[in-house]
């Protein structure tokens, strides 16, 4: 049995997943609604029927998240991971992607970063982007009455007008009375979320028309089932009865046989403390895997039949707040994620590279990660460089150091352009005295060695590794002068 509401901020309304501040959320958390319910006469009406327990501790009654809406279809945002799906260090090339990820080509990412509370998306993969306004607010002391000077603080929102839409469903014997309590505290005007005494939180919670999910499981291989998280989930071990960011079987209902698949599956972590409207303050922290993480089992041998019974609940604990809402093999995921193995020629370890988004974030970082990257490839260049001078001995530091000042004027140019400086008839180690020096300690052929086989992709690392190199040696020589 189910309720279908719908959400509309008359102001800006701000959630956040923590007490200690930080920004906000894009949605609606269900604990938000939970304790708007209770806050409203509602615990007393459920005690009074004994009922308290059921609707708000139990799980048997469940405040879903509210999320954005897809107008086309009416139905709520999907949480997915802004990632591609594949096994981890493959290539994505020809791999299913969501639309606005439109980069499955060359050597993307396919394990990439995404927003730690999921990207809100359409069954059909459409974006849906909420809008938030950020402020800064001074904190105003309770004993003068005024701003007190260099408190400052942020607060993301929400803004007015923006709709939400989430479920309360119930389960049990009680569940028809259940929600005859939560209907009668649930809907009309509301304040949600932080900083309600100001301007925050004005809201009108209203009915809406159902809508339901596409029930026909993805296919997959024979004892695999995949899981995708709606919210976030507390999960609890077996073994020590503590909190765990590790699935295990039994937290869906699967056989003991069943194991974890790391490779395919993408988990990420998230610090978790609503605040509860009924008791006035921010529930205990904890850590949750974040909705939109992906989950895969394979081995299983329960029936699917028994999994969706275990699962249509929701897993773990924190269920009566909307944590643990799960779906099993979703159907967008035959599309979105393509379980592909690493193309035959793709080396082992080889380095892909993450693409960056195209807003201001993204040419910030972009130019920085690419610099990130060229420094591995000059460090690592160094230490080949060296593997190759590592015979020469006899050189005095001012030689090194003359290669060094070379090197440098050479970065960015090709590299045969680098080797004529240095070796050619007229180059630094072949011009005057200092070409029989070169010659006897092994530091032509050394050199030669460098730049054997090096083509223009090289020219990028190879100066500025060399000056690495040639540094060092100097130091090794200057320490075999001194002793």
């Amino acid at each position: 049995m189910k309720i279908f509401y719908e959400i509309e901020m008359l102001s800006d309304t701000s959630f956040k997943p923590r007490s200690a501040g930080g920004l906000g959320l894009d949605f609606c958390p269900g604990g938000v609604v939970l304790g708007h319910v209770a806050a409203r006469r509602g615990y007393e009406a459920a005690e009074a029927k004994g009922l308290a327990w059921t609707i708000f501790h139990s799980g048997e009654v469940r405040f879903s998240d509210a999320r954005v809406v897809d107008q086309r279809s009416g139905r709520p945002a999907v949480v997915w991971p802004l990632s591609f799906h594949a096994p981890k260090g493959a290539l994505a090339d020809d791999l299913g992607t969501m639309e606005w990820a439109d980069a499955a080509a060359g050597d993307a990412i396919v394990q990439g970063a995404h927003d730690r509370h999921g990207v809100q998306a359409s069954l059909d993969g459409e974006r849906l982007k909420v809008g938030t306004e950020v402020e800064l607010k001074t904190k105003v002391s309770f004993e003068t009455q005024r701003a007190e000077e260099g408190n400052l603080f942020q607060v993301q929102a929400l803004p007015a007008g923006t709709r939400l839409r989430g479920v309360v469903e119930a389960s049990g014997p009680r569940a028809a009375e259940a929600l005859a309590v939560v209907r009668e505290q649930l809907f009309g005007r509301a304040t949600l979320g932080w900083s309600k005494r100001t301007e925050y939180g004005r809201a009108q919670i209203r009915e809406c028309a159902a809508w339901d999910w596409p029930d026909t499981p993805r296919p997959t291989e024979a004892g695999e089932v995949v899981f995708l998280l709606r919210s976030e989930a507390c999960l609890l071990s077996a073994a020590t009865g503590q909190p765990t960011l590790t699935p295990e079987p039994a937290h869906f209902g699967l056989n003991a046989g069943a194991a974890l698949d790391a490779a395919r599956t993408l988990l990420r972590t998230v610090r978790w403390t609503p605040f509860n409207t009924h008791r006035q303050r921010p529930e205990v922290e904890r850590i949750a895997l974040s909705a939109g993480s992906v989950i895969t089992f394979t081995g299983v041998t329960t029936p699917k039949a028994a999994i969706d019974a275990y699962v249509g609940e929701g897993v773990g604990f924190g269920r009566a707040e909307g944590l643990g809402a799960v779906w099993r093999d979703p159907p967008p995921l035959e599309d979105w994620v393509a379980w592909r193995k690493p193309k035959a020629s793709q080396a082992k370890g080889a380095e892909h590279y993450g693409i960056m988004p195209a807003d201001p974030l993204g040419g910030w970082l972009g130019p920085r990660w690419d610099a990130a990257k060229l420094d591995d490839e000059v460090w690592s260049g160094h230490l080949a460089v060296l593997d190759s001078l590592k015979r020469v001995r006899g050189l005095p530091p001012a030689q090194w150091r003359r290669v060094a000042q070379e090197a440098r004027k050479h970065v960015g140019a090709q590299a045969e352009y680098l080797q004529d400086a240095l070796l050619s008839a007229d180059g630094v180690c072949r011009r005057g005295v200092a070409r029989h020096r070169w010659e006897r300690s092994g530091g032509v052929k050394g050199l030669e060695a460098v730049f054997a086989g090096k083509t223009a992709k090289d020219a990028v690392w190879l100066p500025r590794a060399l000056v690495l190199a040639a540094e060092r040696m100097a130091r090794v020589a200057a320490q075999e002068v001194d002793g």
